[in-house]
């Protein structure tokens, strides 16, 4: 076993050892053979190979280019951030987006990086093994299956691509639900502003999601081509399923911006509405002393000459005035805002509408 992990294992710190690299091997009756080293292994037509990489070395790297028809380490200096894809002489390569959904609901990516040859398919994870998803184990799972037929390695990346979807559903369905709930709580008329903060950060991911879709969808848009020589018509058809499970992400995003975008206008309605309430309720305070500020800066006025200055009941007369007019002004202000009066004069406007639309 020391000769077999030399180069693709790797000593934990328990004392394990962990295999960074699996390779299948599979023949044309379907046979499966698993080793743990790319040493010594030749590529042959009828052979079926597939290599599984978890943060491969400088070192490992080596050995795979040795293995394989590929310039690997040229291919990695490009950045791992934007799904791609190229077609070049001998291989076709792809950059793929695996996403794992966290507790924090943030969006946490898995860059995964496929070559596809003839007869291989080179998968390179650039995260630890503890933490890849269960795409890999379910395809080594299906290799293993005794039924299973002699695949290809477009049927591989197919499988792949597919399978990694479903972390995208499971993002999305996420990400809806919390929207959804934030979006009860802005339409129950009392937001918090931790409730418009959460909705302002589903937005930002929304629109995150929505950029890895459409480029993934660009990718499988020239699979799906049928021009590529390295991918048979029958086996460039399949990626359809590929393309459609990626147009009903999309649609689900779409609708979760329509959801953020009617919450975000329920709530400027909202903070409009009780804006327009606290200005009613300052503008029937002018008015109630509008009137007691006239009368008080005419009688402030100081005139030798103004007769009630020498009134013997004229301050008390004075307030009683006064507060006889604060309260008509009170009473006929809420009057006029009444709802009750509102709804009843909008009702009138509408039945006038009728009567002059029937006339016509």
């Amino acid at each position: 076993m020391e000769g077999k992990c030399r180069y693709n294992c790797r000593a934990s710190a328990g004392g394990t050892t962990e295999v960074l690299v699996d390779v299948f091997i599979q023949d044309h009756d379907g046979n499966l053979t698993r080793l743990e080293s790319l040493q010594g292994i030749t590529l042959e037509q009828e052979m079926l190979y597939w290599i599984d990489a978890y943060e491969p070395t400088s070192e490992d790297l080596a050995n795979i280019e040795q293995a394989l028809p590929i310039k690997l380490v040229e291919e990695r200096k490009h950045s791992l951030e934007h799904p791609e894809i190229r077609v070049e002489q001998e291989f076709l390569f792809l950059r793929w987006q695996f996403l794992e959904p966290s507790k924090s609901g943030a969006i946490r990516r898995q860059p995964l990086e496929l070559y596809l040859g003839a007869n291989f398919l080179l998968c390179i994870h650039h995260y630890p093994r503890d933490e890849a998803c269960e795409v890999p184990k379910e395809l080594s799972d299906f290799l293993e299956d005794e039924r299973t037929p002699q695949q290809s390695a477009g049927q591989l990346l197919y499988r792949i691509l597919l399978g990694s979807l479903e972390n995208y559903w499971n993002v999305s369905d996420t990400l809806s639900l919390d929207i959804m709930s934030d979006q009860e709580q802005v339409f129950s008329g009392d937001p918090d502003e931790q409730a418009v903060s959460k909705l302002r950060s589903y937005g930002g991911r929304n629109l995150e999601l929505r950029g890895l879709v459409a480029a993934h969808r660009q990718v499988v848009r020239r699979l799906v081509r049928g021009d590529v020589a390295l991918i048979p018509t029958e086996t460039a058809n399949r990626f359809i399923d590929v393309y459609d499970q990626l147009n009903g992400i999309e649609i689900e995003i779409q609708d979760n911006n329509d959801i953020i975008t009617s919450s975000y206008d329920m709530e400027l309605n909202i903070i409009s509405n009780r804006l327009n309430e606290w200005m009613k309720k300052l503008t029937i305070v002018a008015t109630i002393f509008l009137p007691l500020a006239f009368l008080v800066g005419v009688y402030g006025m100081n005139f030798k000459n103004m007769p009630e200055l020498g009134w013997r009941f004229g301050y008390l007369l004075s307030w009683i005035l006064l507060l006889v007019i604060g309260l008509g002004m009170y009473a006929l202000a809420m009057w006029l805002t009444s709802d009750r009066r509102i709804k009843k004069k909008q009702r009138k406007k509408r039945e006038a509408s009728k009567k002059e639309g029937g006339r016509r």
